[in-house]
């Protein structure tokens, strides 16, 4: 009798859980997706993401959603969890064809140009199995990417030469690549070097006197060695491996910088940089073609390029945009230069570099490469620096440009006689799912 009414109770309880279930909070960890974040949270990384999109009242939503917070917190680190409301995110729904509810989503490792090459996006893939978060779980790790270079006596030489970037060495004995490994793999890609030695290695293994299986072995790039003696988890393998990587900035800062140190004058500071004319304020509207080369082509340094819409933005939201930009100018001063255009005058650029989705949108330009990185996201403070920071990383990829557009000199704004309505103040900074970043 006693059993029976625990049964009860339990069923009882799993039915009030499911029914709080959705959607999703903060502590379950899922991260909530919108229209404001979802480009910048899963298209602008190399992580893979799966999603379910869901309504709030859908009965299998419910039935699932112990399961999805059950996956969110088993593959917390490996692989991001999240989801869509199709209730308020419609947007969102329409434009991945979802007809039924609850769908999943995969969301793989490889960022590629829309069907219309004016943007980036990465293809889905959709899940039809088994609704369990071991099942779940089993399709998302085998679609992680693997950033792990197997180490063995011939390439070790090779892999230790980048003196630039430090080195992680994980001696196994297992055949495969585990899944946390490939997982610390890309969230250092670009800033580790992260390879495995199998225990058959036996040179290496005596070399960096490796006695036990797993042993993870970091050489700096100073080129001293020190072991990991700590717990095989990713919150604290990742603590330990990011004092490691390459400096953000670091990458901005290589060639040439140590010979033309060495010539200046004993009089000279160390912090203090080589004159130079100072930047010309980010708030100023470039309008011909021989300030934009002297901004953008002198320097090998990226040039941020933003498009903005002054005649039909209303003016509080163009102050809005410019007084963002001098932020982002004070920021990044010594690794970006910062011009803004008028994104409808000026129509070389916007052609050229398909910047057909609205205003404000920006692209990174660099000259002497002849590339360029595209913006998508929302236009923050912190989702711009997020974007920043992923380039000086070496995270985000260049695409290369075939023709420079020119800029259409001295075009006259036609005069703004409108009253505007006042701005709409419905993009904050911080969206959901910000919290979970340190978490991943």
């Amino acid at each position: 009798m006693t059993s029976r009414i625990l049964l009860i109770f339990g069923a009882i309880f799993l039915v009030l859980h499911s029914l709080d279930a959705l959607p999703y909070t903060k502590d379950s960890g899922v991260i909530n997706l919108t229209k404001k974040n979802f480009a910048q949270e899963v298209f602008s990384s190399e992580h893979v993401w799966l999603i379910e999109f869901y309504a709030p009242w859908c009965g299998h939503c419910k039935s699932l959603a112990p399961e999805w917070e059950k996956l969110a917190k088993n593959m917390k680190g490996i692989i991001k969890v999240g989801a869509v409301n199709c209730d308020e995110e419609k947007d969102i729904a329409g434009a991945f064809g979802i007809k039924g509810f609850p769908t999943i989503k995969l969301f793989p490792s490889d960022i590629v140009p829309t069907p219309d090459k004016k943007g980036f996006h990465k293809v889905p893939i959709d899940y039809n199995g088994a609704r369990t978060a071991a099942a779940i779980a089993n399709f998302g790790t085998s679609k992680l990417p693997n950033f792990v270079t197997t180490v063995t006596e011939k390439n070790l030489d090779d892999f230790l030469s980048d003196a630039d970037m430090g080195k992680v060495l994980l001696f196994t004995n297992k055949k495969e690549t585990t899944n946390l490994y490939k997982a610390l793999a890309v969230d250092f890609h670009h800033q580790l070097k992260l390879g495995q030695v199998r225990d058959t290695e036996k040179d290496v293994v005596s070399k960096y006197s490796v006695t036990k299986y797993p042993t993870l072995v970091v050489i700096t790039r100073e080129g001293t060695q020190q072991t990991y003696d700590g717990q095989l988890k990713h919150e604290t393998l990742f603590k330990f491996l990011k004092p490691f990587a390459k400096p953000i900035q670091q990458q901005q800062q290589q060639s040439g910088s140590q010979s033309q140190s060495q010539s200046q004058s004993q009089s000279q500071t160390k912090q203090e940089p080589i004159p130079e004319t100072p930047a010309r304020p980010a708030r100023d509207e470039v309008k011909d073609q021989k300030t934009f080369e002297d901004v953008c082509f002198n320097k090998n340094v990226n040039c941020f390029i933003a498009f903005l819409d002054p005649i039909n933005d209303s003016p509080k939201d163009h102050e809005k945009h410019l007084a963002l930009l001098e932020k982002l100018q004070e920021k990044y001063k010594k690794t970006y230069n910062f011009i803004w255009l008028n994104g409808v005058l000026q129509t070389d650029f916007t052609s050229t570099f398909n910047m057909a989705s609205g205003f404000p949108s920006l692209i990174v330009f660099n000259h002497k490469k002849e590339s360029m990185v595209p913006y998508i996201g929302s236009f923050s403070e912190e989702a711009l620096s997020n974007f920043l920071d992923q380039i000086l990383r070496g995270t985000k990829r260049a695409l290369p440009v075939s023709k420079i557009p020119k800029v259409l000199d001295n075009v006259q704004l036609p005069e703004i006689v409108e009253e505007y309505p006042e701005s709409r103040e419905d993009t904050p900074d911080s969206t959901d799912g910000s919290h979970v970043h340190d978490e991943l």
